[in-house]
């Protein structure tokens, strides 16, 4: 029987190789369907944690830029001194927040809904005449940089 079987095997090699082949290539194509599926699923863990960390930093700030008067109340006169430091210093961190956000929505580390909703939201806040003044203000003191201009620029269309 073990030398039957054998000569059978010798005989039928060439179809047992092609079925190995073709075991093989579906083999392959599983794995790499799985590494596809692993990588999206990584990517979408990534950006759900991104998304929770800036939520936590932007109520983090919010509320100490709300507990600051002179910054709230700096907002809503719309007027701003150039020594105001407070108020500049409340404005800087804002920015180099919305900046954070901008990086990542660079890297796609954000949803595309997520990004959508931060530019608008710092859209907005630049329109504010107080916010405008303290963006122009930290800009001729060197405070922004070409990332924090070409984040206004993409985002809210300005040149």
């Amino acid at each position: 029987m073990g030398i039957a079987l054998f000569l059978y095997l010798k005989d039928k090699k060439d179809e047992i190789q092609s079925l190995m082949a073709i075991l093989a290539v579906i083999v392959g194509v599983l794995g790499f369907s799985f590494t596809i599926v692993q990588l999206v699923y990584t990517k979408n863990t990534l950006r759900a944690a991104n998304t929770y960390q800036i939520q936590k930093d932007a109520r983090s700030i919010v509320e100490s830029l709300q507990a600051d008067g002179h910054f709230v109340s700096t907002i809503k006169s719309g007027v701003v001194e150039k020594n105001n430091d407070l108020f500049l210093n409340g404005l800087w961190k804002m920015f180099n927040f919305y900046l954070s956000v901008f990086r990542q929505d660079d890297i796609n580390g954000i949803s595309p809904g997520f990004s959508s909703s931060m530019r608008r939201d710092f859209c907005q806040f630049i329109q504010k005449k107080a916010v405008t003044d303290g963006w122009l203000i930290l800009e001729a003191r060197g405070s922004l940089g070409p990332a924090h201009i070409e984040m206004r620029r993409k985002w809210c269309d300005v040149n």
